[in-house]
């Protein structure tokens, strides 16, 4: 009798039969979630914890803004780490995606979408790779020196102590800390005759007259435990016939670091006949000490922006801590690569003058400027004044800075930073970029108070019958040193 032969108990281990184009799938999306679908859940979590950590410190950098984004990215040492990072976590993700797929079924389909995503996954890493690269670059030139942006430089010839050329308008003594002379009687704002952009004075040699120093020197203080950043930002202009290039806008920028508040305060380009932070009265006007400053390296030997921040902060009465300097011809690209900005046109503009008789026409409103009629917009000067005109460039730059928050501008990030480093220049340290992103927290958008020193409150306008047909104006040191006590208090200059 034949004896049965008995069948084995045995179970032989059957195909995972989870979709590979779907576990590869997930695992693009984040490493490891496609293991745990095929239940491979040792190296889901292998896969998965550093990917989650990684996703949320990012995220959390992110959901800050562009703008904070990209300044952290300026210093090098985090651009360093966030480049090793890119390519650490693409081959991360390019190795998870093929272990997850690798474990499911693999159908023509699944065969079909793995290179498609390791593509994907080299494409998203190198724009990181690319826009991290952009933002490091356009650090190293913003702070390869703000000088250059001045044009050409030549030596100053001497000019014995003590000369005394021919005064563009009445000077005045007044120093921080003494008490003022009394401004003459103020007049109407300037309305410009004729082409506004036709300067007269271009040629004009400015010089300094000596006289004594001031009790301190305000290049030297320490401003590190004030309570203050305080920094210059000049926009430097060119027009055609011109061999030079003019701080065309000066803006102090002062935070103050306990309570977040922020103040701006607007220099008119034609001041002129001031005390200068080394001695003196600055027969020229402001618009011009930069690049005069830049030609004297022996009283100026910090340069000419760095010494127009000691200067613009010794009449303001707070000491400057860094500039920011922006070529303005070049900062329509800027806006471009933004995309517009949206601003509040406070006052009609009918400039039959810009642009080369171009003109620029608008009405009273909000509006959303592209590049060129943003570029017109600060430039503009016919109808106004220096003094309005000195308003919307505040206005602008805070247009610019809501602007920047904006997440979808991460996609222009590379255009938006070259840009930025090729008009741009600070000596702001990057190594302290963490520390300015800390203030900035605490800033509202709208700063707490604008100034522009505008005559009659702030300064005396010289009509052109006095002046040699120059456009002049005087500061009113008097007005000045009361706005420096009342909003800077005992760190004010004018209190020592």
């Amino acid at each position: 009798m034949a004896v049965p032969q008995r069948r084995s108990m045995a179970v032989p281990r059957r195909q995972n039969q989870r979709s590979a184009t779907v576990a590869a799938t997930l695992s693009f999306l984040l490493p490891g979630a496609g293991q745990a679908y095929t239940r491979r859940w040792r190296p889901a979590v292998i896969f998965g914890l550093p990917s989650l950590a990684g996703l949320a410190l990012l995220g959390n950098e992110l959901a800050q803004g562009v703008s904070h984004f990209a300044a952290r990215l300026l210093d090098p040492a985090v651009a360093l780490t966030v480049l090793l990072a890119t390519v650490v976590f693409g081959v991360w993700r390019v190795a998870a995606v093929f272990h997850a797929w690798r474990a499911g079924r693999r159908t023509l389909m699944a065969w079909m979408v793995m290179p498609l995503l390791v593509a994907l996954i080299v494409a998203s890493h190198g724009f990181a790779y690319v826009s991290a690269t952009a933002v490091l670059n356009a650090g190293n030139q913003m702070a390869s020196g703000g000088d250059g942006l001045l044009g050409p430089v030549a030596t100053l010839p001497a000019v014995g102590a003590g000369a005394t050329p021919t005064p563009l308008a009445p000077t005045s003594s007044a120093q921080p800390g003494a008490t003022p002379d009394r401004a003459p009687s103020p007049s109407a704002d300037p309305q410009t005759d004729g082409d506004p952009y036709n300067d007269h004075d271009d040629d004009a040699e400015p010089t300094i007259t000596r006289g004594q120093p001031p009790p301190f020197d305000v290049a030297s203080i320490d401003t590190a435990t004030d309570g203050w950043l305080n920094v210059l930002i000049v926009g430097i202009d060119w027009m055609p016939g011109r061999d030079s290039r003019r701080t065309d806008t000066m803006i102090v920028v002062s935070t103050n670091t306990t309570t977040g508040e922020v103040y701006m305060f607007s220099f008119p380009r034609d001041i002129a006949q001031f005390p200068v932070y080394t001695g003196g009265t600055f027969n020229g006007k402001l618009n011009g000490f930069a690049r005069y400053a830049s030609r004297d390296a022996r009283l100026y030997p910090d340069g000419g922006l760095k010494s127009l921040g000691y200067q613009v902060g010794y009449l303001l009465g707070i000491p400057i801590d860094y500039y920011a300097a922006v070529d303005i011809p070049g900062f329509e690209r800027v806006v471009r690569e933004i995309g517009g900005v949206t601003i509040y046109n406070e006052t009609e503009i009918n400039d039959t003058y810009i642009h080369g008789g171009k003109g620029f026409f608008l009405p009273v409103g909000q509006h959303r400027l592209n590049a060129a009629d943003t570029l017109s917009y600060v430039r503009s000067r016919k109808g106004s004044s220096d003094f309005a005109r000195a308003h919307r460039q505040q206005q602008v730059l805070t247009a610019l800075r809501r602007e920047m928050t904006k997440p979808e501008k991460l996609a222009n990030l590379p255009a938006i930073m070259d840009a930025i480093g090729q008009v741009l220049r600070t000596d702001f340290p990057r190594e302290r970029i963490s520390e300015l992103l800390k203030l900035s927290e605490q800033v509202n958008d709208e700063p707490t108070n604008g100034y522009v020193f505008r005559s009659p409150e702030w300064a005396t306008f010289h009509p052109r019958s006095e002046t040699g047909g120059r456009t002049v104006t005087t500061l009113r040191i008097d007005k000045l040193r009361e706005l420096s006590l009342q909003v800077f208090g005992e760190q004010s200059l004018y209190s020592r």
